[in-house]
């Protein structure tokens, strides 16, 4: 068998530049990030709840999708064809480029996963990467076997270096 057969490409799309461009479309998101970094009766979960919806909304304006009711396991919006969608948002400014995106045993019935780090060490926070992927790729490649909390594990170098085309190989 040859080193060809054993190498596939994986798709992971970043997808930054297009989350930031919106996001500057609108000034006045920016000036209420601004207000929560600001306030000291909010803290980082406030920032980071803020930062987790600001996510969903920028993902379903890009691809024409809507939010989901909160009720979902395992997905947050709905595309413009009725596919299920999985977001995580994470702040980078605790874990940097090691930052965790782990998801849920229910992710699985999702068929798109995005993965957005924000850069919260800046006022207003942006978004440093952002990442589409395939939930069935997102698990044949970081699939966690024999854990009943997550299904699948991976982090900001392992997304990075699949758009790169580091590491592509399953091996």
């Amino acid at each position: 068998m040859s080193l060809d057969s054993l190498e596939r490409v994986f798709s992971v799309e970043d997808i930054t530049a297009d989350l930031n461009r919106i996001l500057k479309e609108h000034v006045e998101v920016g000036e209420a990030l601004k207000l929560i970094v600001a306030s000291p009766l909010l803290g980082r979960e406030t920032l980071s709840a803020a930062l987790g919806e600001l996510s969903e909304h920028l993902i379903a304006r890009l691809i024409g999708g809507s939010r989901t009711n909160r009720s979902n396991n395992g997905s947050d919006l709905t595309g413009p064809l009725g596919e299920r969608i999985e977001v995580k948002s994470r702040q980078l400014s605790r874990w940097g480029e090691s930052l965790m995106f782990d998801f849920s045993r229910h992710t699985v019935s999702a068929s798109e996963a995005y993965c957005v780090a924000w850069d919260d060490t800046v006022a207003p926070p942006v978004v440093h990467a952002a990442y589409r992927g395939a939930v069935a790729e997102f698990k044949e490649r970081w699939g966690v076997r024999g854990q009943s909390t997550y299904s699948i594990r991976t982090n900001l170098r392992k997304l990075r270096a699949a758009v790169d085309g580091v590491g592509s190989s399953l091996a």
